[in-house]
Formats: C-alpha cells, structure tokens, sequence
C-alpha cells in the first residue's frame, strides 16, 4: 500500500467532555483503534483538529517503525483524506511520501 493508503483509512473517533483538576472541562477526542492517538481542547472542534493531526503523525511513526497500521476494507477518497491532510497543516510534510510505498518509510 502507498503512504497516501493509509491516510486514506477512517479510524473511529470517540469524544467525551471530562473535568480538569482546576474545576473546567475539556474535549478529549481519541482514535482507540490507534496506540496513543489522543487529544484535548476547550471545544471540540480544536479537539478534532489537534486530533486528526495526530493520527497523521501515528500513522507515519507506525509506518517508520514497520508497524501496519490498522486498516479496513473501506477507505476515504484520495481528494477527501489530502483535504483532511491540508487542514491539519501537514501538507509540506505529506506531499513528497503521499505516492511513496509505505516501506519507504521504514528507518534503517
């Protein structure tokens, strides 16, 4: 599978608001199906933001490390998931790998 494959699976997104210690709340978002891919903000839409970044950046270490990420039979259109990529801010760093085989990624 190609690096932009992967981007292009849709991963569960659990929310929930919970209290912080100082007495507010917070949105904490999470993909359970990937390890550590978690993210809090005042409002949920700052969550999912940070949250989709974030599932950017475990699916590349994934990658890296020659783990596969979990995938499904169903993926996101090619123009959907760069969109996705583009407003997470990451387009710089996703464009030149989008094509590549995901071993590509793979450190030595």
């Amino acid at each position: 599978m190609k690096v932009g494959d992967y981007l292009r699976v849709p991963y569960l997104v659990t929310a929930q608001s919970v209290p912080r210690e100082d007495g507010t709340w917070v949105r904490h978002v999470e993909h359970p199906e990937l390890p550590d891919c978690v993210a809090e903000a005042e409002s949920i839409f700052d969550a999912l933001r940070l949250l989709e970044a974030k599932r950017i950046e475990t699916v590349l270490d994934m990658l890296a490390a020659g783990r596969t990420p979990p995938t499904k039979g169903f993926l996101l259109g090619a123009t959907q998931a760069w969109q996705r990529v583009q407003r997470a801010g990451l387009a710089d760093r996703i464009e030149p790998v989008w094509e590549h085989d995901a071993e590509s990624l793979r450190a030595p």
